[in-house]
């Protein structure tokens, strides 16, 4: 008798877990949330991309090249005012 009353009482309990559930998934999907579901965590960490930089000889290479480009200029617009 005894085993009759506890399987009985852990249907119901199980009805009314499954009716909470229902419940919480119904205010979740009106609040704009997840239907209640765990967020899905990332399986793998990615390290953020480093900043790129420059070496001194890069920077070198673009001054001169710069430099060149402007003493060009220069030298046409001496030539066109004569």
């Amino acid at each position: 008798m005894e085993q009759f009353i506890l399987a009985a009482a852990l249907e119901g309990l199980e009805a009314q877990k499954a009716l909470v559930e229902l419940q919480i998934r119904n205010v979740s999907m009106a609040l704009g949330m997840n239907a209640g579901k765990p967020k899905r965590e990332r399986t793998k960490k990615v390290a953020p991309k480093s900043k790129r930089t420059i070496t001194a000889a890069g920077r070198a290479a673009i001054k001169a090249a710069q430099v060149k480009r402007w003493a060009a200029y220069r030298k046409a617009q001496k030539k066109g005012k004569k």
